[in-house]
C-alpha cells in the first residue's frame, strides 16, 4: 500500500456540506459535480478525504458511477 501524505484535512463544516450535497442528490455524482454544488471552494484532495470518511462510516458508496448517498 502506498502511503499518501495528506496536506489538507476537511473540517467538520466541510464534511457536513459534502454530506448534504450527497443526501440531496437523486443520482451518483462525480467529484467535480460535488465541488460545483458546494457553496465554498474545496481542494480535490480535501474532498477525497471527506468522501473516504463517509465511505468508512458506511454512509456513501463510491464506485465507477460516482459517489452516492446510501438510502435507508
Amino acid at each position: 500500500m502506498i502511503a499518501v501524505k495528506i496536506i489538507h484535512y476537511p473540517n467538520l463544516k466541510t464534511v457536513i456540506a459534502v454530506e448534504e450535497v450527497l443526501k440531496n442528490s437523486k443520482e451518483a455524482l462525480s467529484r467535480e459535480e460535488i465541488k460545483r454544488r458546494l457553496e465554498t471552494r474545496i481542494m480535490h484532495q480535501t474532498l477525497n478525504v471527506a468522501i473516504s470518511y463517509l465511505v468508512e462510516r458506511n454512509l456513501v458508496t463510491d464506485n465507477e458511477f460516482g459517489v452516492r448517498w446510501k438510502r435507508k
